[in-house]
This record gives C-alpha cells, sequence and structure tokens, in this order.
C-alpha cells in the first residue's frame, strides 16, 4: 500500500485553490479565508452574482464562474478555464451542496431524491474527476467536505445522509488513489451550521427539536473558519 503524505498544515499562499458553492455559506466563507491567506481563488456557483461579486472584491487572483456542478461537460470546462487562468490547480474543495426538506425513503419524492444525489454524490465527483490530473502534477489537495450525517443517523435527512455517505467514501477512494502521486485528500465532516442550505432543515419543528438535542448544536458560517486540512 502506499505511504500517505504526511501534511503538518498546508500553506496556502500562491496556491491555486478551487472551491464550488462559493456563493453562500461554506463556501463563501472559507473563500474570504483563503483569499485573507493569500490563495488564488477559483470560485464556482450555479448562482452567478455573487462569485462575480467576491472575485471582483478579490482583486486579480481570483476567478468566478458559474456552472452547475450536475452538468459533466459544463463542470470540465469551469476547471479548463481555472488552468487556462492560472496555469494550474492546487487545491480542489468539493463542497456544493443542498439538503432537502426533511423527509424519509418512504414519503420522498424520487425526483428529490434524485436531485439530491445528483448534486451532493455526482456533482463532487464532477468537480473533482477532471481537476485530478492537476492535482497530481502538482502533488495538491483534495477536500470532500462530506457531514456527520454520513455516519449520525437522523429521522427525516435520508437523501442528505445516503448521498454524504457515498461523498464520504469518495473522499476515502481519493485519498488512496492520490497517495500513489504524493497528493492527498481529506473528507470535512460539518455538523449542522447556520446557511442556505440548512434553512428547510432549520425550520422543520420536527428536525428543530432534533437539532437541539446535537452536541454544540449549531454554528454559523457567517464568520470565515479555517479550512479543512
Amino acid at each position: 500500500m502506499f505511504p500517505f503524505p504526511t501534511r503538518r498544515g498546508f500553506d496556502v499562499r500562491d496556491k491555486v485553490v478551487v472551491v464550488t458553492g462559493a456563493a453562500s455559506g461554506i463556501g463563501a466563507a472559507l473563500a474570504a479565508e483563503l483569499h485573507s491567506r493569500g490563495a488564488k481563488l477559483v470560485l464556482i456557483d450555479v448562482v452567478a452574482e455573487p462569485i462575480t461579486l467576491a472575485a471582483k472584491a478579490f482583486g486579480s487572483t481570483a476567478l468566478a464562474l458559474a456552472a452547475d456542478i450536475r452538468d459533466r461537460t459544463a463542470t470540465a470546462l469551469a476547471i479548463d478555464a481555472a488552468v487556462d487562468r492560472f496555469g494550474r490547480i492546487d487545491v480542489v474543495v468539493a463542497n456544493a451542496g443542498v439538503a432537502p426538506a426533511p423527509t424519509t425513503v418512504r414519503t420522498v419524492d424520487p425526483a428529490e431524491f434524485d436531485r439530491v444525489l445528483d448534486i451532493n454524490l455526482v456533482g463532487a465527483f464532477n468537480t473533482v474527476r477532471p481537476a485530478l490530473e492537476q492535482i497530481a502534477a502538482t502533488r495538491g489537495h483534495v477536500v470532500i467536505v462530506a457531514s456527520a450525517a454520513a455516519f449520525a443517523p437522523a429521522a427525516g435527512l435520508s437523501p442528505y445522509m445516503i448521498s454524504k455517505a457515498g461523498v464520504e467514501q469518495l473522499g476515502r477512494a481519493l485519498r488512496i488513489e492520490l497517495a500513489a502521486v504524493g497528493a492527498s485528500a481529506g473528507l470535512a465532516y460539518f455538523g449542522f451550521v447556520r446557511t442556505p442550505l440548512a434553512r428547510p432543515i432549520d425550520e422543520d419543528p420536527s428536525a428543530a427539536n432534533w437539532t437541539r438535542s446535537c452536541p454544540g448544536r449549531s454554528t454559523s458560517a457567517s464568520a470565515p473558519s479555517r479550512p479543512p486540512p
């Protein structure tokens, strides 16, 4: 088996970092933190205006690209555009995701189930795969944003839990595969964070009762937090 690279921190100064779901919530907070640390940013989101404004505020070291990560071709073209602009990619953060209103396997609309998996799981694959040659060449790093829901079951969150369990295994597979070329991958496991994504859960009375019982309850992504190792 390949030895896993050991990183004692990761200096992002002058590194080219791709962040999906960068228009709001965790992605926007992470982008601001990365910018403050000197990273060159590629901001990808299906909603163009917020990332365009953010890139303008960050200056010439940021590029905004509107793309729906469910669209494999559009996402690959966005990755190509990032390389054309900055010459390389050092880090990819597959952060974009969606959380449906609370439902169960029995009651979920199959179309909504497909939508959640298409964005959370297939979208993460679509984001990472076209960037892997760059990550291998730069001995870079991939961050897959999973969730505590990947391993902590809760009533009413089945589509989200299923998608994030798949995302977790995508990250674990990448960690093994990238070790062969001296690159690395990691997973971020967030609990409930007050972001637009979590609002459908936040506003549901039964889900609110459950979140109140969670250790630490919820945290806010309004202030930048340290990027995952």
